[in-house]
């Protein structure tokens, strides 16, 4: 059961760290040349924790 979990866990971790960086980079340069971190801190933080969840999803995997 411990497999499905860590297999579930990856695959959602990874899609949603994919879906945040996204994000993360239309929101940190909405325009040419300029960077804008306070509108790219929460896609930011989702990039982070997505990437912490597919890590222990492939150790539990």
């Amino acid at each position: 059961m411990s497999d499905t979990i860590g297999s579930v866990m990856a695959v959602t971790g990874l899609a949603v760290s994919v879906i945040a960086m996204v994000f993360f980079i239309f929101m940190a340069f909405p325009g040419s040349g300029r960077c804008d971190i306070r509108r790219a801190r929460l896609p930011g933080m989702w990039v982070a924790v997505g990437f912490s969840v597919w890590v222990v999803g492939l150790l539990w995997a």
